[in-house]
C-alpha cells in the first residue's frame, strides 16, 4: 500500500484463522509465481484436464460458480493420483484461492458485527446482497447471528439467474429461522432501487472490480443515497498482485484492479465522510473490504 493512512490497515484478527503462506511457501513461489505468469493462454484446454475443479474455475471464470469452487477449497476428495494432487495444489494453495477465502471469512465477520449490534438493540433488519451470486456471506452471517424474535428481511439481487436458484437453495439449506424471510430478484445492479427499499445494510463484494472508477463512484453514491439512516455499506475490491498475468491471461479473468487509497478517494467522491469510513486488507494484501456508514 501507499504511505500510511489511519482508515485503511491490515486486518490481524487470529480468531478468523486467515489463510497465510509459510516460510517455505514464500520460497517456493519465488520460482512458481513467474513460471505461472508465462503460461500462455492457448495452454487453458489442458489445464482443464488437470483437476475437475480447475475446469470448473476456468470455465466458469468470474461467477459465482467458479467462487463456489474456491470458498469451498476446491474439491480434494475428488483428487486422484499423484498428479492430480500436484495440481490441485497449485490450483488452490496459490496467494489468489487464499486471498478470496480470507475476504469471505472478512465480510462475514463484518456482516455479523453489524447484524449482532443491530439485533442487540432490538432492531429489526433489512439486508440487501447486490450481486448476491451464491450469496455464502450473507447466509453465513445469518446463521452465526440468528435469533427468533427481531423481523430480519433479506434481499438478493443478482442479473445471473443460476446464481438466484443457487442462493435459494442454499438459505433454504441453512433452515434459519421464521422470523427470516427472503426474496429474490433478477435485475442488475444500479436498478436496486427498484426492489428494496432503505435498506439498513448492503452486501456488494464481487461486482466492483469489474466496473470502471466512474461507475463506482456512480453506484456507491446510489446505494448511499437508498441507504436507511445509520446503515452501512460493506464492498470490497481486488489489488494489483505477483499473480495477476496468470489470472489474467491463462485463467482468463480480467478484473479491475485497484489499490485501497483509490478505493477510499471513489467512497469520499460518493458522499461517504472521512469519519464513517474503514478499509481493512486481508493478510495475504489481495483483497480489502471497505466499510461505509452513512
Amino acid at each position: 500500500m501507499k504511505a500510511h493512512h489511519p482508515r485503511i490497515f491490515f486486518d490481524r484478527d487470529t480468531t478468523l484463522k486467515y489463510e497465510t503462506n509459510s516460510w517455505s511457501r514464500r520460497l517456493l513461489n519465488f520460482f512458481l509465481i513467474p513460471l505461472l505468469n508465462l503460461l500462455p493462454g492457448s495452454l487453458r484446454g489442458l489445464a482443464r484436464k488437470t483437476h475437475r475443479s480447475a475446469g470448473g474455475i476456468i470455465d466458469k471464470a468470474t461467477s459465482h460458480e467458479a467462487l463456489e469452487i474456491l470458498y469451498r477449497d476446491g474439491e480434494p476428495h475428488k483428487t486422484k493420483g499423484w498428479l492430480q494432487a500436484f495440481f490441485f495444489n497449485l490450483w488452490f494453495t496459490t496467494n489468489n484461492p487464499k486471498a478470496v477465502r480470507n475476504r469471505l471469512r472478512l465480510v462475514t465477520r463484518e456482516l455479523s458485527a453489524e447484524l449482532r449490534k443491530r439485533f442487540s438493540d432490538g432492531k429489526s433488519v433489512k439486508i440487501l446482497s447486490i450481486a448476491s451470486g451464491s450469496a455464502r456471506a450473507v447466509v453465513d452471517s445469518l446463521k452465526l447471528t440468528q435469533q427468533e424474535t427481531l423481523p430480519c428481511s433479506v434481499f438478493f439481487l443478482d442479473k445471473n439467474p443460476k446464481a438466484l436458484e443457487y442462493s435459494k437453495a442454499f438459505a433454504k439449506e441453512s433452515a434459519l429461522p421464521s422470523n427470516y424471510t427472503f426474496s429474490w430478484a433478477e435485475d442488475t445492479a444500479s436498478n436496486f432501487p427498484h426492489h428494496a427499499d432503505a435498506p439498513d445494510i448492503v452486501e456488494m463484494v464481487g461486482l466492483l472490480d469489474y466496473f470502471s472508477d466512474e461507475k463506482v463512484k456512480e453506484l456507491l453514491a446510489l446505494i448511499r443515497e437508498k441507504l436507511a439512516p445509520g446503515g452501512v455499506l460493506i464492498t470490497a475490491n481486488i489489488r494489483n498482485n505477483l499473480e495477476r498475468p496468470f489470472l489474467t491471461n491463462f485463467v482468463g479473468w480480467r478484473m479491475v484492479y485497484r489499490e485501497p487509497e483509490d478505493f477510499y478517494e471513489l467512497a469520499r467522491a460518493a458522499g461517504f465522510r472521512d469519519d464513517d469510513l474503514r478499509v481493512m486488507v486481508e493478510p495475504m494484501g489481495i483483497h480489502f473490504v471497505l466499510v461505509a456508514r452513512k
